[in-house]
């Protein structure tokens, strides 16, 4: 589990110094791909007799398909029908966008070891790789100026708070995931068409355009 939460928190650094929409989201498809795994290895590893194998296997799976193939091909679909393959504009340099992501991490071991998060049931291992992804996912959003990338940022920050209560719970009720799923889905195609539209009309997705859009 270690090493698949490494991978989960090592592409979402990474995500930082990346400048272009394709790679963010195979990025994106890494981290979600071992955040479906984490989805049954944590419960069995922490749950010991009362792991529940269909209630992780029914969580793993929809985390699979919705996150590691249906998301990226909305994104990388809407991302080829606005043939923006040019750099994404960013709010700062690579490096310092990276140096930011690194202090991030740091300040997340701070807020874990002073159980700012903690519970009795909490693994403090796993919080820090979700608080991490979390407050990783928002700078994402704010070093980032492209519409497409303010999706990849929230689905960033939804796979942390996803880790974060899977290592707290060690499964959350079927129900709870299906709502979460269902939201997730809604927001990114709605999030889609304002792509769209925003680029039809300024033939751009900076996110700074939309300031232009105040009445």
């Amino acid at each position: 589990m270690d090493f698949l939460s490494f991978i989960f928190l090592i592409t979402s650094l990474w995500m930082l110094q990346t400048r272009n929409v394709t790679k963010s989201v195979y990025l994106l498809i890494l981290q979600s791909l071992s955040l479906s795994v984490l989805m049954i290895g944590i419960p069995m590893f922490s749950s010991g007799n009362d792991f529940n194998l269909f209630h992780s296997a029914i969580a793993a799976i929809l985390t699979f398909f919705v996150k590691v193939v249906f998301l990226p091909f909305i994104i990388l679909r809407v991302n080829k029908k606005l043939r923006s393959n040019d750099l994404v504009p960013m709010n700062m340099s690579q490096g310092l966008s990276l140096l930011i992501g690194i202090f991030l991490i740091g300040f997340s071991q701070v807020l874990n070891s002073s159980g700012f998060f903690s519970t009795s049931h909490l693994s403090s291992g796993y919080s820090f790789f979700a608080i991490s992804s979390i407050l990783i996912g928002c700078f994402y959003m704010l070093s980032h100026r492209a519409l497409l990338c303010q999706i990849i940022g929230i689905i960033v920050m939804e796979n942390g708070i996803f880790l974060y209560s899977v290592s707290l719970t060690n499964g959350m009720p079927l129900i709870f995931e299906f709502g979460t799923f269902f939201d997730l889905l809604v927001g990114v195609l709605v999030m889609g068409i304002m792509t769209n539209y925003i680029h039809g009309l300024f033939e751009s997705t900076d996110t700074e355009n939309l300031t232009e859009l105040k009445g």
